[in-house]
């Protein structure tokens, strides 16, 4: 992974793993991607499979200095192995992102925090970084909540980065009980829309069915052969 320079744009980060993964059938945060073999490929140096989705979103975020990292759901051997990471569960698990939501924000002080699902597998240090830029950056005579990815369609609510001060006044507003959407609670608030435009897939590409873990495994098989050309 490229390092990214320190910046004074500090953010914290919420990462939501607690999701029912329905369409995929199994818990996707621990699906590996890279080196389906296990053979020691670029992208799986100690030949265990590649990592995780959720180890990939981490990484990112540790590379863009995030900190701190909350990460919301069920206990895993990934966030035990993690000692600075802060692991905590809903008080209703499987009460939705937006109750996960409420539950990280209360271990966050205040400043930026970055909002993302657990199944990222191309996000990047620098797409990390450009979100909190957006929002640090933003014209002070137009003041916004939060910056997120647009696909060109519709925001990606699990890809952004928001005012902590606007998402509990949000929180409050709405009360984030078990069952509120998401949307319900974001859409109201004043965001700029990035639009991804650098080569390959998006920081947004989630993996919510076995055939976008697939295509995900695809490109990056394809990426690695191509780096490991002499």
């Amino acid at each position: 992974m490229k390092p990214v320079p320190a910046t004074d744009r500090r953010a914290a980060a919420i990462v939501l793993t607690g999701g029912a993964s329905r369409r995929m059938g199994t818990d996707k945060t621990v699906l590996r991607l890279g080196d389906s073999g296990g053979s020691g490929g670029p992208d799986d140096p100690d030949g265990s499979g590649g990592r995780t989705l959720l180890e990939r979103v981490l990484d990112a975020l540790t590379g863009a200095a995030v900190t701190p990292i909350v990460v919301v759901g069920p206990p895993s051997p990934i966030t035990d192995s993690r000692p600075t990471l802060i692991s905590v569960t809903e008080s209703t698990p499987g009460g939705g992102p937006a109750h996960a939501l409420a539950t990280g924000l209360a271990q966050i002080p205040g400043g930026i925090v970055l909002l993302l699902a657990a199944d990222l597998p191309f996000l990047t240090a620098e797409a990390v970084m450009a979100l909190v830029t957006a929002l640090s950056t933003a014209d002070p005579h137009r003041p916004v909540d939060g910056a997120v990815y647009t696909d060109g369609t519709r925001p990606q609510w699990l890809c952004g980065a928001w005012r902590v001060d606007a998402l509990r006044k949000a929180v409050a507003a709405t009360g984030a009980a078990p069952g509120t959407p998401l949307r319900a609670l974001l859409a109201p608030l004043a965001r700029e829309e990035l639009t991804w435009t650098a080569p390959g897939p998006p920081p947004y590409f989630d993996c919510d069915t076995p055939e976008a873990l697939a295509e995900a495994e695809r490109i990056l098989s394809t990426r690695d052969a191509w780096k490991a050309r002499p």
